[in-house]
Order: C-alpha cells, then sequence, then structure tokens
C-alpha cells in the first residue's frame, strides 16, 4: 500500500512530502546546504565535499559510476544518462550546484552526514531537503531501480530524533523535485545534531538521485502581526500613523522578547528597528512594498539568531495618490522684462496621471513646506504672471475620499518672443488693371525673420491676436486681396511665444512691353531619351539677358520662368533657367516674371516666351549589306525620306564621297550618310550602312586520299565568302570533304553563296581492284587502275612485289599486270604494289592474286 501511495502522489504532481506539520511560525533558517554555483568559477563541477561527510568517491570526469558521486550543475554532466536539469535553488547568477549520487551496487546505507550546530534544546525544528530521482524514463533501463533514502536527524550519542523515509520512487518522464521534511524537538542539555542520509536500495541500473536545498528552521507557536487600521488592507497614506501588534501565544515563553523588523528589499534582508522590543510598534512615512515582522524568543536567546521564530509579514501598499512631475513649463517673456504668464491648470493632467479631479485637489505653491502644510496657495494659477526662469513651483495633491496627501515639482523656464522685422511689403503685378491680384503671402516669411518660425495667416490684427479661425487664411499661397490691403501673420516659436508681423499687399502694373516677344528654337534630340518626341531641353539664359536689357537698372532685378499664370504670380513651381525640357510637343510657351529682389517688388509679368523644337531629317537605310569585291563600285542609297534633305556620305576612311541621296562603293566597311535640314537650325540625322564584301573562293589545292576502302577528296579553298561545296556543278554541300569515292577524273567547285563567282579545278581518284584472276576468262585477267583517265595517270607507274619484297614487274599504270614473273605464272597470293603519279604523289597497297 506504500508504494501506491507514493505513486499516486508522483502522478498527481505533489511536490512536497511532511512526516508531521509545524502548526505555529518558523524562524530564519539557521542551516542550508545549497552546494553553492559557479558564478565565480564557470566551472560544471564543484570541488569534493568535506573528509568524513560521505564513504562515496568523488568523481568530475562526466563518468559517475555505481559508488561514486559528485557535485555539478546538471546530472547530466555528471552520467549521460541522466536528465539534463539545473538544480533546485534559484541562484541569483551563475548556475547552482547539486550533489549527484550513484547508488552503490554492493551496499546500502549511510552515503552522507553533517553536523549541525548551534540549536536550541528543547526547541522543535523543521528539517527540509529536495529530492530528484535523476534517472528519466526514458527506455535506458528496462527495469529503472527506484530510489528509495530514509532522511535520520542524530544527537551527539547517535540517537534519532526524527527520520522520513521516501519509499520507493519511481523514474519519470519529467524533472520531479520532491520537498521532504519533517519535525524534530531538541532533547535538553544539546545544541548539535547531525544530518543522515541512507540509502535503502542497492544500485544498479538506476537508484541515481540528486540532492539540493537541505535546511533547517527553529518552529514554534503561530504568531501574527495585528492592527486595527481600518483601511489598512486599502492601503496606507504615507503620512498615516499606524500601530502593529505582536499576535503570540505568551504562555508558551517563560520570559517573552521580541524584536520588530522592516525589509525594503522583498524580505531577502531584515533590519532590527532601533528599540522596537515591545509586543507592539507604531509606523509612519511607509514606503511601498515594505515588510514588518517581529522576532519572538526567550530573552536568554536576544543574540541567538538560531533560537528565534519570526511572524508572518505584513506588507505595505501605499494608497495611490497620483503626483506625477511635469518637469518644465515654459512661458513667453512679456515685454522683454524677463517675467513671463503662465498657466499651471494646463499640467493637472499630467500631475494626475489619468486619475480624475473629482477624486483628488490639486494646488500649487511657492515652496515645500507651503505644500506640505497646505499654506499660501498660489491663487491664480490659470494667470501666473509673476513666474521668473529657473522659478520652482510645488504641487500638492489630495486625495479627496482618504485625505492621502502626495507631493511633486516642477520648474518654469522663460522663453523669448521672436524677434521679427515688421510691417514687410509684398507687391504683385496686376495682369488685368483690375487693382487685385493673387499673392504667395509664404513670400513675407524670409522678409520677417530668417528663423525657423511657425507662421499663421489672417485678415486682420484683431483675428490674430485671438486665433479667430473666422479670420484666419486657410490657403496663404494663393490668397486674392479683395478690400484689404494689409494682413496679419502670427510668429510662433517651439516655445509657443509669439509676435504678430503686418504684411502690406501692393498691386502693380507690369513693365514688360506689350508686344515683347523672345523665342528659341532648337532640332529634337535624344537628351530626353527620345529624338523623335518633340522634346528638348532649353537654357533660357539668353533671354533673361535679353529681358533684363530692357530695364536701366537691372541689378536688382531677378528673372523666373513659369508654365502658367498663375504659378507666376504666387511664385510657385519656377522652372529651370538653364535645364527646361518643353512641356508640350514642337512649341511650348512660357510666362516669365521680373521682381526686385530687395523689397520683393514685381516688375513685369507675361506670357512672352516661345521654345520651338524643330524634329530630326526622317529616312530610312538597309544594313548590313553583302557586296561582291570583285564586282564594284556598288550603290548604295537612302530609303522614304521624310521631307528634301542634303546630304553627305563618308566612307570607311572618313572622306566626302557623295552629296547625293545615292553614293558609290569602292570597298567594303562602315558608310556615313547625314541628312541636313533646309531650316535655319539645319538640324542633322545620320545613318550607317556596313557593307560586308564577298569574292569568288580561291582554290589551293585539292587534296586526295586514294587506292584504300574510303577514296576521298577535301578541297581546300579561301576567301572573304560564304562557301558551298560540289563534284558536279549541280548539287552542293558545306563541307569541302567528299568521301568514298571511285575511281576517275573530277571537276571540283566552289560556289559564293553572296552570287560572287564559282571557282573550279580538277582531281584525280586512283582506285584498284582488291583481287584478279587471270585464267584466261577475259574477265579480270588483269591487274590496273579502275576508271581512270589516261590523262590522270600518262607519267604513272606501278611497281609489283611479292610478300618477301622480291620485285616482280615494273610497268605503266595504264598497262596493268597478268600476274606473271618474266613467262613464270605467280601462284595465288598476296602481293604489294607501289604508284608513283605524275604529281609526285605515290600510293601504296596490297591485293590478292586468285586461279
Amino acid at each position: 500500500m506504500k508504494c501506491l501511495y507514493i505513486a499516486i502522489i508522483f502522478f498527481a504532481g505533489a511536490l512536497a512530502l511532511q512526516a508531521q506539520t509545524c502548526n505555529g511560525s518558523f524562524g530564519d533558517p539557521v542551516f542550508e546546504e545549497t552546494f553553492g554555483n559557479n558564478s565565480s568559477t564557470g566551472a560544471t563541477f564543484a570541488g569534493a565535499l568535506p573528509a568524513g561527510t560521505t564513504n562515496y568517491t568523488y568523481n568530475s570526469t562526466g563518468n559517475t559510476q555505481d559508488g561514486y558521486y559528485t557535485v555539478t550543475t546538471n546530472p547530466n554532466s555528471a552520467l549521460s544518462s541522466l536528465f539534463s536539469t539545473s538544480d533546485h535553488t534559484d541562484d541569483e547568477s551563475g548556475q547552482g550546484y547539486m550533489l549527484v549520487v550513484n547508488a552503490d551496487e554492493n551496499t546500502t546505507g549511510e552515503f552522507y552526514r553533517k553536523e549541525v550546530t548551534g540549536l536550541c534544546n528543547s526547541l522543535v525544528y523543521q528539517f527540509s531537503a529536495y529530492f530528484l530521482n535523476a534517472l528519466p524514463d526514458n527506455g535506458t533501463c528496462s527495469t529503472p531501480i527506484p530510489c528509495n533514502v530514509k532522511f535520520v536527524i542524530e544527537d551527539d550519542s547517535g540517537n534519532e530524533l526524527g527520520s522520513l523515509d521516501t519509499g520507493d520512487i519511481e523514474s519519470t518522464t519529467t524533472v520531479q523535485w520532491v520537498n521532504y521534511s519533517f519535525e524534530f524537538e531538541m532533547p535538553a542539555g544539546s545544541s548539535n545534531v547531525s544530518v543522515v542520509l541512507i540509502n535503502n536500495s542497492l544500485g544498479g541500473c538506476g537508484n541515481d538521485l540528486a540532492i539540493d536545498d537541505i535546511t533547517f528552521k527553529a518552529c514554534g507557536s503561530l504568531a501574527t502581526v495585528d492592527t486595527a487600521f481600518a483601511d489598512f488592507d486599502d492601503g496606507v497614506c504615507p503620512n498615516d500613523v499606524i500601530t502593529f501588534t505582536a499576535d503570540v501565544d505568551t504562555s508558551l515563553y517563560t520570559n517573552i522578547a521580541y524584536q520588530w523588523q522592516v525589509s525594503n528589499d522583498n524580505g531577502t534582508t531584515w533590519t532590527d528597528i532601533t528599540g522596537a522590543t515591545s509586543d507592539s510598534i507604531t509606523v509612519t512615512n511607509f514606503e511601498e512594498g515594505q515588510l514588518y515582522r517581529f522576532l519572538v524568543f526567550e530573552a536568554q536567546n536576544v543574540n541567538s539568531p538560531n533560537c528565534q521564530i519570526a511572524s508572518e509579514e505584513i506588507e505595505i501598499t501605499l494608497y495611490d495618490t497620483p503626483a506625477q512631475s511635469p518637469g518644465i513649463l515654459e512661458g513667453c517673456d512679456q515685454n522683454g522684462t524677463g517675467v513671463g504668464m503662465f498657466d499651471f491648470t494646463q499640467l493637472i493632467d499630467t500631475i494626475l496621471d489619468g486619475g480624475s479631479t473629482a477624486d483628488f485637489t490639486v494646488t500649487f505653491y511657492n515652496t515645500q513646506t507651503n505644500a506640505e502644510n497646505a499654506t499660501n496657495v498660489i491663487t491664480n494659477p490659470d494667470e501666473y504672471d509673476t513666474g521668473v526662469d529657473g522659478q520652482t513651483i510645488y504641487v500638492r495633491v489630495e486625495d479627496l475620499d482618504r485625505g492621502c496627501i502626495n507631493t511633486t515639482s516642477f520648474t518654469l523656464t522663460i522663453k523669448d518672443i521672436p524677434v521679427i522685422t515688421s510691417p514687410v511689403t509684398l507687391q504683385q503685378c496686376d495682369t488685368d488693371t483690375d487693382g487685385f491680384a493673387a499673392f504667395n503671402l509664404e513670400e513675407a516669411i524670409d522678409f520677417i525673420t530668417s528663423e525657423n518660425y511657425t507662421f499663421t495667416f489672417y485678415k486682420t490684427e484683431a483675428g490674430a491676436e485671438d486665433e479667430d479661425i473666422y479670420e484666419k487664411i486657410y490657403d496663404p499661397t494663393s490668397f486674392t486681396n479683395a478690400l484689404q490691403n494689409e494682413v496679419y501673420a502670427t510668429v510662433e516659436n517651439n516655445a509657443g511665444c509669439y509676435a504678430i508681423a503686418t504684411i502690406e499687399l501692393v498691386v502693380s502694373t507690369s513693365q514688360i512691353p506689350d508686344d515683347y516677344t523672345a523665342t528659341l528654337t532648337t532640332c529634337d534630340s535624344n537628351a530626353d531619351g527620345d529624338d523623335t518626341n518633340g522634346m528638348e531641353y532649353f537654357n533660357l539664359s539668353s533671354i533673361t539677358t535679353d529681358v533684363l536689357s530692357l530695364f536701366s537698372n537691372a541689378s536688382d532685378l531677378e528673372v523666373t520662368y513659369y508654365t502658367n499664370e498663375s504659378d507666376a504670380l504666387l511664385e510657385l513651381n519656377a522652372v529651370s533657367a538653364t535645364n527646361y525640357l518643353n512641356s508640350t510637343p514642337y512649341e511650348d510657351w512660357l510666362y516669365i516674371r521680373i521682381d526686385n529682389t530687395t523689397n520683393n517688388s514685381c516688375f513685369g509679368l507675361q506670357k512672352c516666351v516661345q521654345l520651338l523644337v524643330e524634329p530630326l531629317p526622317f529616312f530610312e537605310v538597309t544594313s548590313p549589306q553583302e557586296i561582291c569585291l570583285n564586282d564594284l563600285p556598288y550603290t548604295i542609297s537612302v530609303e522614304n525620306p521624310s521631307g528634301a534633305y542634303q546630304y553627305e556620305w563618308y566612307n570607311p576612311s572618313g572622306e566626302l564621297v557623295s552629296s547625293n541621296s545615292t553614293a558609290n562603293a569602292t570597298t567594303e566597311g562602315a558608310y556615313t550618310v547625314t541628312a541636313t535640314t533646309y531650316t535655319t537650325s539645319a538640324c542633322t540625322s545620320s545613318q550607317t550602312i556596313t557593307l560586308v564584301g564577298s569574292d569568288a573562293a580561291t582554290i589551293e589545292g585539292v587534296a586526295v586520299i586514294d587506292a584504300t576502302s574510303n577514296n576521298t577528296i577535301t578541297i581546300i579553298a579561301t576567301g572573304p565568302g560564304d562557301y558551298v561545296y560540289s563534284l558536279d556543278g549541280l548539287t552542293y554541300q558545306e563541307s569541302p570533304i567528299f568521301e568514298n569515292l571511285e575511281g576517275g577524273s573530277y571537276t571540283v567547285y566552289v560556289k559564293d553563296l553572296n552570287g560572287c563567282g564559282i571557282t573550279t579545278d580538277e582531281a584525280c581518284v586512283i582506285a584498284f581492284p582488291n583481287y584478279f584472276t587471270p585464267n584466261g576468262d577475259g574477265v579480270n585477267d588483269t591487274w590496273k587502275a579502275l576508271n581512270v583517265p589516261s590523262d590522270c595517270v600518262s607519267d604513272s607507274y606501278v611497281t609489283i612485289f611479292d610478300r618477301y619484297g622480291k620485285l616482280l614487274a615494273r610497268l605503266r599504270l595504264s598497262d596493268g599486270w597478268s600476274g606473271s614473273y618474266g613467262d613464270y605464272p605467280m601462284p595465288s597470293d598476296d602481293y604489294w604494289y607501289t604508284v608513283e603519279l605524275d604529281n609526285n604523289r605515290s600510293v601504296q597497297g596490297h591485293f590478292a592474286l586468285k586461279r
């Protein structure tokens, strides 16, 4: 039943097993064994345990076998078949160590002993340790041996004060650290005990265990902290005064004593509160997250922490009274005095940080003391007009429900108002003499200031002062003066300080003569990527010089160009005066505007610039063309011209060869023809005709391989043309090689595919029979060359040998051999021959004589 109970606990995920129960409170740990960590070394293995701690053998090589132990950061580092996991301790830095033990396969019994000193007699302590079956249930062992350990506390005489058996702990598929704990009471007159760990099972395949976090804590009666503060659970104000009272069974103590403590780091460290040694303490000036508790003990144990019991902790939660600092509030200098006007109320939302004025009051003060005591409040926070640069304003936030108070502060910064030039004048040209014109008010900005300020334009000065949306000019780049000749602009810097500038609007007539027109003409080109679209880049500098010559004093005048009257009036989208691409093909018109740069007055505005783009000559040519170099000159010409042009032809050497629409070519290569219009712009366009020369072939020779089973002729021809080859003048082929030819006389033909002629030559192919039969029947009675005309072999001789090299006959090739040596007929056998042709060529071979 015990084994079944343990299995149920594991499968249910329970991670703590206890014997006895401490129904009171614990003290701080009086003994802790975490086996340390590697934060300073980074080492996977720690050193061996002190002598006498274990009777097992230490191993740090990653091969911790039965009867061995190690101290490591990972069981898998001790033995590759074990879990790969960290220790149980939540170490602050590095990786924690744990004790890993591989049970001895021959001996059970004690494997760990540690003495703990300084305990108090007659006091109950809790022993606690974390245990892990380090072998995963993954098939490494067919039937893993379970772990089974007994924890024992012994006094100095070896008497057992308390113990706990784990029972069988089976292997699991996941890491399961299990906590085991029990209580024991120290006997009178004793202060030392020993922690003993006993292995109840043998080793083998299994029973591999890890131990970590062994601790002792003193256990006493239940000790809690009480408070009569009604709203404590909802949070306290920092300035609340609260009394904490110790709730403990005093009857269990002979001479009870207390020590109150506070922690500001979530219980990691505790500090004794000086003088707080009674059963209650009164506290104020709280901080968020503070913890309070008391220690209770017999008075004689005041200097023995191991004999003291700690109460439950009580945590301070501050009631949320927001007081977010706005940091800096900027204001504007009033009339250059260094004193600014401020509105503190605009900061309330920031100060409350999401809180509501229905729940909190916010007031402002000149000192921190006033803010804390709510004295001398600033009565005009929305129009505070005595603020100076660097002044600190203090804020008091009070919760209307609880009365909690919080304070914060912010600093005043005085910003200068923009320095501007006012008034300024904008002068516009009147294009229809009605006295009204469209103005680009933003052109006044550079005359008002050179700083990067924000401008807003209004029709009236009062509208500018009041930021009147009905007087605001929403499109300042296109404003037409209707009745007023003045408009106003607020000039605002980044601090929100502003000044108001006056802009005077003046309309004047254009001073450009009505009949003035400037024309630029150019030829279309490929500058814009297309030389046929009537678009071209213009340099308007010559027009600028010409139009300025109309005025006697032009040094302060500036000329700009626009594509439409609206842009010219508003001085928007001016085009480049040195690289303008016309927007209308072939003919385009621009508006010219003349301004005085010193006072921004308009001297003239008129549509008077004509831009003309002449099309390039258009004609076609055919290129490349094939010509015969043996049939020159060759006539070339232009095709499909679209107009009457003047032509010039240049040969590959760059020499002018014709001024007509045709030219006679006397060599191959690239001929260039340029056509020029008869207009004043004399636009030109050029084309190139490439002539590729060809000619009849030159036969350098004919290579013959004959008197073989595959007689061949190879024609060796040279020339610039593209040639084909033939042996009958009718059927041509691209290859100059002809194979499997019969003996005879041949005429070879080489033809140029471009029609530049046919070249011929002669060749003879010698062929012999493989055998002959000189038996007098009139068939094959002699051995001689086949189908060879006499003119091919007129001076050729054949010499015949037997197999031993004996000369049997030498005779003309056309005569043939009868098969006799003198008058003696030669027997059937193979014979060899050598033919000496009249072109110094020789042929060798053999044949058979059959009788």
